[in-house]
């Protein structure tokens, strides 16, 4: 409905990550693991600008802020009526 493509990645070790996807957008993968910069090089010419994560945090952090978040799982939002009230 609202056109926007939302990505939860589950990080390598550190971080996860949910990213706004743009066209032609670059998030840094896998040279980027949520905000943070790994070891890994970025391509000498990546394509699209570099975009940082909309909403990042450590697995031990979390939203709950109770160290419980071990990763982020996403899925498709419904908006009908036919589920309405479940």
């Amino acid at each position: 409905q609202t056109g926007r493509i939302w990505l939860g990645d589950v990080g390598s070790n550190v971080r996860e990550e949910i990213n706004l996807i743009v066209r032609a957008g670059n998030y840094g993968w896998p040279a980027r693991e949520g905000s943070m910069h790994l070891t890994i090089p970025l391509p000498a010419s990546p394509h699209g600008a570099l975009m940082g994560p909309h909403f990042s945090y450590t697995r031990d952090e979390g939203p709950a802020g109770d160290g419980g978040d071990a990763c982020v799982i996403v899925g498709h939002v419904y908006r009908g009526m036919t589920l309405a009230g479940h």
